[in-house]
């Protein structure tokens, strides 16, 4: 089962690509991202960046 971690929880800690790094060491696969990102689609453009 993969777990998924809702940004909207870290939206006062960025920047993204560090919460990002934090999300991914911690075992999250997925995140699920809010309309704040959506309102600023520069600022989600970490979103679109796969880890292996």
């Amino acid at each position: 089962m993969n777990w998924s971690f809702q940004l909207y929880s870290a939206r006062k800690f960025q920047p993204w690509e560090d919460v990002f790094a934090m999300v991914a060491k911690a075992g999250y696969a997925q995140v699920e991202g809010f309309g704040g990102l959506y309102d600023d689609p520069p600022a989600c453009a970490p979103c679109s960046i796969a880890t292996a």
